[in-house]
């Protein structure tokens, strides 16, 4: 046992005044919450403040994580929300600076709490803002792997860039979407589940099978054939061939009409008449041709396009198919009198050549107007 007082009390002071100071320091620790040095916290933040300034995002969150995991309080949160801000993810951002504002323990000085409300500030006039319509309203969202909040009755708060965005529901065919957002856009998304016609086929009994039904999750997100799009994209390509070939006995027919009008003699013009004649027919030959296969290229592609773009490119297509045959039947009508009538050839050259131009004009029109016609049909039957 230890006697020292009072003859040796000026040896025991400092041993005492030692120990004093040890329990006061516990004690603030304890209060604080503050790590012992040994702990990293420190080597952790300035770490983390070094890699920032170098642009080092991903390693400075790292080190601020591992500080906020030492020691939770205001300032690992707001390097956090810097770097957050800096690699645009302000959602998250926003997030991290609304803790550190909050947090009691080692709190922001005067200067940064300004700072982190300005940051704050701007992150959110940079985020997207989503009004979200599903149909069924009991399906779920999910974007970017993460399921939105349900029901969505206020507008979701997004990151700008690019999303991955999943709407499904039992029952329906899920529908997938790559949607990519501005800074501070306003915009809406509307998603139509379509009615998993597997699942009900599936669900009538069958006493000749023991197979499972199908279900929603087993089905394609797009619910478009996956071999109608190279049959439709091949059977377009041979339309415009046949197109090619089409122009090709054309640029012929309308040169032999030329020479029919320029010929000196008799035999010159009767041999340009008849070239006249065979070049015109097989002008309409792969006109037909290509007007029947871009048609049926044209109705088998139209499904792909996607509803969002309908909007605009369904009445373009209808405006543009609508000029072309109210033109061509125009030209048509005009000149059908004057180039099947009983007069020579030469003078039924041209009358004929204009009525060749309403027709193909007519026959040109038919591609264009199959676009919007499958997209009208689509609508009433409830497919849109």
């Amino acid at each position: 046992m230890l006697t020292c007082f009072p003859r040796r009390f000026d040896r025991c002071a400092p041993l005492i005044a030692l120990c004093a100071l040890l329990v006061s320091a516990a004690s603030a620790a304890a209060q604080t919450g503050e790590p012992a040095a040994s702990s990293g916290y420190w080597q952790a933040i300035n770490r983390g403040v070094a890699e920032y300034s170098g642009g080092q995002f991903e390693q400075a969150r790292r080190s601020f994580e591992l500080a906020q995991s030492l020691w939770p309080n205001a300032r690992p949160l707001r390097g956090l929300g810097k770097v957050a801000f800096a690699q645009h993810r302000f959602v998250a951002a926003i997030d991290y600076f609304q803790r550190a504002l909050e947090s009691n323990v080692h709190p922001l000085d005067a200067g940064m709490r300004r700072e982190v409300d300005e940051l704050r500030s701007h992150a959110q006039d940079a985020l997207a803002q989503v009004d979200v319509e599903l149909e069924p309203a009991h399906a779920e969202l999910t974007i970017d792997e993460q399921p939105a909040s349900l029901p969505i009755a206020k507008p979701l708060r997004l990151d700008p860039g690019e999303h991955q965005v999943l709407a499904r529901a039992q029952g329906y065919v899920s529908e997938r979407r790559r949607l990519t957002l501005r800074p501070g856009e306003r915009t809406s998304w509307s998603f139509g589940l379509q009615r998993d016609l597997a699942l009900a086929v599936a669900a009538v009994p069958n006493n000749t099978t023991n197979a499972l039904p199908l279900t929603a999750a087993t089905q394609p997100l797009d619910s478009h054939p996956q071999w109608l799009l190279p049959i439709g994209a091949s059977v377009a390509v041979a339309g415009l061939g046949a197109a090619g070939a089409a122009l090709a006995f054309g640029v012929t027919h309308f040169d032999d009409s030329g020479k029919v009008l320029a010929a000196t003699d008799r035999a010159m013009s009767t041999r340009y008449i008849n070239r006249w004649y065979t070049s015109r027919s097989r002008m309409f030959l792969w006109s037909g041709v290509a007007t029947g296969l871009l048609t049926l290229g044209a109705g088998a592609l139209a499904d792909y396009i996607p509803r969002e773009q309908r909007f605009w490119s369904t009445p373009t297509l209808a405006a543009a198919g609508g000029v072309l045959l109210a033109t061509g039947l125009s030209l048509y009508g005009a000149n059908r009198g004057a180039a099947v009538s009983d007069a020579a050839p030469q003078l039924r050259i041209h009358p004929s050549d204009r009525a060749d131009v309403g027709s193909l004009l007519v026959m040109l029109s038919a591609p264009l107007i199959t676009i919007p016609l499958m997209h009208v049909a689509a609508w009433l039957v409830g497919d849109e």
